[in-house]
């Protein structure tokens, strides 16, 4: 079987011209989020990477899986990819998107290690927060219903 021309036929109009990528970002805030983006039929790795702009504080840009589902095999693929290189220019690490590709963005080792230590500790502020709620009220309706002035008041 010959090889065909990617960039050809993602220009010609017999092709999609706009495909549809799934993305998991686990490094958002409040945990990650999952969405689709759609981009047009042709774009690479990077123009998506851009598309999605994961939060660069909590996302591990080194390590970005690129899941795609190969036909000739029957099974799913998983691409490790290195989006810092990806944005410096290395084209190994740029590769053209297909139509349902899926990219996973993972959390770096500090945005892990929050995560990690928010879920354990969330109960406990959960809990101590309640109590000082009924605490504070408690100290404010009797604040509310004492008496003021002072007792020895003259008539």
């Amino acid at each position: 079987m010959e090889e065909y021309d990617r960039n050809l036929i993602a220009r010609s109009t017999l092709a999609q011209q706009q495909i549809n990528i799934r993305v998991l970002n686990r490094a958002t805030p409040g945990g990650g989020s999952i969405g689709a983006l759609q981009i047009p039929n042709g774009s690479t790795f990077l123009d998506a990477l851009t598309a999605i702009s994961p939060d660069l504080s909590s996302a591990n840009l080194r390590d970005i899986a690129l899941i795609r589902f190969d036909v000739q095999q029957g099974k799913a693929i998983a691409l490790e990819l290195n989006g810092k290189k990806a944005i410096m220019g290395d084209m190994s690490q740029n590769p053209r998107l297909e139509q349902n590709d899926v990219i996973v963005i993972g959390r770096n080792l500090i945005a892990r290690i929050t995560h990690t230590l928010n879920t354990f500790t969330q109960p406990f502020r959960d809990v101590l927060g309640f109590l000082l709620f009924f605490d504070s009220l408690t100290s404010s309706a009797s604040d509310l219903f004492q008496p003021t002035g002072s007792s020895s008041g003259s008539r």
